[in-house]
């Protein structure tokens, strides 16, 4: 091994160091472990670094991209191993980081079979490998390109063309004739002084081939004298413009006409275009704002300048309340949304501002009835309370008041309806979807609110009404014949034919029915059972309706009776409140049992009229006593009325 080492050794000092260095080509010579032992001048031109530093290196470390070392460790595995010449194609990086593609061809130099060293000879390939790229693309290019595409020389001979070039004009060989026969109407003098030329600009001209109008683009490629030409058909190009033009028109036309106020800003924030609802909204001529900054025009504080002005990623944003300015220095309140968009290739910013402010004063005229509604309610059933062992003038200060409160609140609520018409009005027949869905909102607050004073009056003025003697049996049919049972409820009735009649305002019963089977039918959305009984004993008559939805939670049953306490989405909450006072004021009572998961059931006790007789038990069932209470069906939901 040690006479191995020394003839190596010896070897390696008398390689011809002056041949290499007068050769054209890239030479290394690396050991068998890949070291550097020799690299010529051409190496160290080509890649920046000098012999010294890269001898005694590993190749791959020196040279060698990260990402093809293990691609080049697999080449010089092979070569070390039994492979005495063989090509190669891989990379260098040079000191600078350009990577250069270099074509190799080794030879493993060997001694007993082991190898002593690799002597690696090569070309930089770069740019003839990307030239070939290049090439390739263009041809791939050229093929499926939809336009004609020639390449002619200084002479006008046509040396190639793409298939559609040949389909334009319907020949199955272009490549060798002149393109001065070939293209007719070819105006030749403006032809020759370019091809004599050096001219940068191109030359272009329409001719008619055939039946169809083509325009087609000279360009001079002086480096390599050829001519490129590239074809478009003319009438395609016209009518593709006169579209755009339609679609801006279009699009102006749209802009002009919408209710909103659009302002286009570019990326700095300069209001480049508005339309006229703008000018409307704020006060300024387009003018006025066209090409000013938003933060000189102090329409928006500079935190919403910012806020527009900040990039949405591609995606639209808002809505967002602000509160703007004026030219006459009223404020506005705004809900703005924005999005981003191009415009004439250049990217820019579409902010649209809706003006808010009679729904914010008509949110606001609602909120105040509601909150006044809810105080005098509070104080009608306290007094109501305090009224009923009371004589009859604490009930009639208690209706007073009432009535006073219907007329303050009706006016009020007529008021706001009234905006709503004008609202309606100047939106005309097609407004926006978010401002009918607002205009609905505020309808239905509307319609409950005067529902809900008329309850309330109703409960208040129950003992003026005049009260009759009813039969339960007509109670019971004209309730559930004012609210239609679902095909998927089954309804059971169990009221019998002699019960006793009942001292009371009929209307107001029978609402409160109605209003308890409405809530029962609400509580089993997917169907079920809905029971109704009326029996007679101990000088009663009792109402029962029962279904099995799904029940009040034990936290809630306690507070079924509060006024303004609902489970349900937009309930003003005084639904049982007021049927409790209705019940009271013919001398009736309403309870409830329930359970949650099962079902609720209501009962309605009220009175029995002297002058009929108790049912007979026939009339309870078979099997009934004497004083027995009909049977209940499972409990069920309980809302508000």
């Amino acid at each position: 091994m040690a006479w191995l080492k020394r003839k190596a050794d010896r070897l390696k000092t008398e390689l011809p160091a002056k041949i290499l260095e007068t050769v054209d080509a890239l030479v290394v010579v690396l050991d068998a472990e890949g070291k550097v032992l020799v690299f010529n001048h051409k190496c160290q031109e080509l890649t920046g670094f000098r012999e010294s530093e890269v001898k005694g290196r590993h190749l791959w470390d020196a040279l060698i991209p990260k990402d093809r070392v293990g691609e080049f460790k697999s080449y010089f595995q092979e070569l070390v191993s039994g492979q005495f010449s063989a090509a190669h194609t891989g990379a260098w990086q040079t000191r600078q980081g350009e990577v250069r593609t270099i074509a190799l061809r080794s030879t493993t130099v060997t001694d007993a079979g082991k190898a002593l060293w690799v002597i690696a000879t090569g070309t930089d390939v770069t740019e003839h490998q990307l030239e070939r790229e290049d090439n390739q693309r263009a041809a791939l290019l050229t093929s499926y390109c939809p336009m004609p595409l020639l390449q002619l020389d200084r002479r006008g001979t046509i040396l190639a063309c793409n298939t559609a070039a040949l389909q334009a004009f319907n020949r199955r060989k272009l490549v060798g004739e002149n393109w001065r026969k070939v293209c007719p109407g070819l105006n030749e003098n403006a032809f020759e002084r370019f091809l004599k030329s050096s001219a940068t600009e191109p030359l272009s001209f329409e001719v008619k081939v055939g039946t169809r109008l083509m325009q087609f683009e000279h360009r001079l490629q002086a480096e390599r004298n050829l001519v490129h030409v590239y074809g478009t058909e003319t009438a395609a190009q016209h009518e593709l413009q006169e579209r755009l033009r339609e679609a801006d028109a279009l699009q102006r036309t749209f802009v002009d006409g919408a209710l909103d106020a659009i302002l286009f800003l570019d990326a700095k924030g300069v209001l480049t275009d508005c339309n006229p609802a703008a000018e409307r909204l704020f006060g300024y001529r387009r003018s006025e704002l066209a090409g000013k900054h938003l933060n000189k025009l102090r329409l928006f504080s500079q935190r919403q300048v910012s806020q527009l002005t900040r990039s949405t990623g591609g995606r639209s944003s808002g809505p967002d309340e602000f509160d703007v300015a004026r030219k006459d220095g009223r404020r506005l309140s705004v809900v703005v949304s924005r999005a981003q968009a191009r415009r004439n290739g250049k990217p820019e910013i579409l902010v649209t501002v809706r003006d808010a402010s009679e729904r914010k004063r008509s949110s606001e005229d609602l909120a105040r009835c509601r909150a006044e509604l809810e105080r005098l309610t509070a104080e009608h059933a306290n007094l109501s309370k305090r009224a009923r062992p009371a004589g009859p003038d604490v009930s009639q200060a208690v209706a007073q008041l009432t009535s006073r409160l219907n007329h303050d609140l009706r006016n009020s609520l007529g008021t706001i309806r009234n905006s709503v018409y004008y609202l309606d009005m100047a939106l005309g027949a097609n407004p926006d979807a978010r401002l009918r869905d607002h205009r609905r909102i505020i309808t239905a607050a509307i319609d409950r609110a005067v529902k809900s004073l008329a309850e309330i009056q109703d409960s208040v003025t129950a003992s003026a009404d005049a009260r009759t003697r009813c039969e339960v049996a007509a109670l019971i049919d004209q309730a559930l014949g004012s609210t239609p049972i679902p095909d998927n409820v089954k309804l059971e009735k169990a009221v019998g034919d002699r019960l006793p009649a009942i001292e009371a305002n009929s209307r107001r019963v029978s609402r409160v029915l109605s209003s308890i089977v409405r809530n029962a039918l609400e509580a089993m959305p997917a169907g079920g059972t809905l029971r109704i009984d009326a029996a007679g004993s101990a000088g009663e008559v009792v109402i029962s309706v029962a279904d099995t939805g799904s029940g009040i939670s034990a936290q809630n049953q306690a507070r079924v009776f509060e006024p303004f306490f609902s489970t349900r989405p937009g309930g003003v909450g005084l639904g049982l409140l007021q049927a409790r006072e209705t019940v009271a004021a013919d001398s009736g009572s309403i309870e409830f049992e329930s359970e949650e998961g099962r079902g609720t059931t209501f009962r309605l006790r009220f009175p029995a009229n002297a002058e009929r007789r108790p049912a007979a038990d026939s009339d309870r069932g078979p099997g009934a006593k004497s004083g027995d209470r009909p049977q209940e069906s499972r409990p069920g939901d309980v809302r508000e009325t």
